[in-house]
């Protein structure tokens, strides 16, 4: 089960609203340490209490994830 403190590797892919996939796992998976803010607050709250092969989908606007837009 996922919770503070431990080590968690995600296989992961982000689409946008095309369904294009922007970024995946293919070259490694994810590992991070969870519940210290590596990864964005709404994913890892959808992580916390998981159990190891868990299927997890979420959809966020960018902003939630990357930040507002810089269109510089």
């Amino acid at each position: 089960m996922i919770t503070k403190n431990q080590v968690v590797s995600l296989d992961y892919f982000i689409k946008d609203e095309q369904d294009n996939i922007l970024e995946s796992s293919a070259e490694g998976l994810l590992t991070y340490i969870h519940g210290y803010g590596s990864l964005p607050s709404p994913l890892e709250q959808a992580l916390e209490g998981k159990d190891q092969g868990a299927n997890v989908s979420l959809t966020l606007p960018a902003v939630e994830c990357f930040g507002e837009r810089d269109e510089s």
